[in-house]
């Protein structure tokens, strides 16, 4: 009973992964806990964590596998090093696999990437402003050539210069903003492979002494 118990709250710790892949890992996990003769829950909380836990390590480890296949078409798509990023921060934090060390080094990613998102924020901010900004000088520009054909030239002439900035620099941010989130992806990926190697080191060790 433990053991249906478990499996039915790790299929809801990783119900937003595809119906045919949930089933995959439930049987999979069913044959670990058979093959290794774990029977109350505590003996299988033992070994892989509680069923919370081992949930978004499946998530984070699927979000890593993901990222990896999508990155050879697509390796501008900042969404997917964002998801495998909060994905990995998840799993370090609610794994008994981490110790201080890597729920530090995750504290420290976090706002990092906290800090970049809202630099992020502000520098849309002002080029939303700037593009309005043209826009209004463009219309003004126009407005004012049959009066003043040197005013509405430069008119004409700055809010075409706010605009052709826009296109110039949004690009530019883009990769920018790709290539910090893909090293906080990386340096998440590392810390989360690195506790999970000693944790299951440690564990072997507990079955060894046994």
């Amino acid at each position: 009973m433990d053991k249906e118990k478990y499996l039915v709250d790790l299929e809801s710790a990783i119900k937003q992964l595809p119906e045919d892949e949930r089933c995959k890992i439930i049987a999979k996990y069913e044959q670990l806990i058979a093959a290794a003769n774990l029977v109350t829950e505590s003996e299988i909380e033992q070994h892989f964590g509680t069923a919370r836990q081992l949930g978004r390590q499946i998530l984070a480890e699927n979000a890593l596998e993901v990222r990896k296949r999508i990155q050879k078409h697509h390796p501008q798509l900042l969404s997917v090093n964002w998801h495998a990023f909060l994905m990995i921060m998840m799993a370090v934090y609610s794994s008994p696999m981490t110790y201080l060390a890597g729920v530090a080094g995750m504290t420290l990613e976090f706002l990092a990437g906290l800090i970049i998102f809202l630099i992020g924020f502000v520098i849309i901010v002002g080029l939303s402003a700037a593009t309005v900004l043209g826009g209004v000088l463009i219309y003004a520009g126009i407005g004012t050539l049959g009066m003043a054909f040197a005013v509405g030239m430069f008119h004409l002439g700055i809010g075409l210069l706010f605009i052709a900035f826009n296109f110039f620099i949004v690009p530019l941010i883009h990769r920018i903003y790709v290539a910090l989130f893909a090293g906080l992806s990386n340096l998440g990926q590392k810390i989360y492979v690195k506790f999970k190697a000693r944790w299951e080191k440690n564990l072997k060790l507990e079955k060894e002494a046994q």
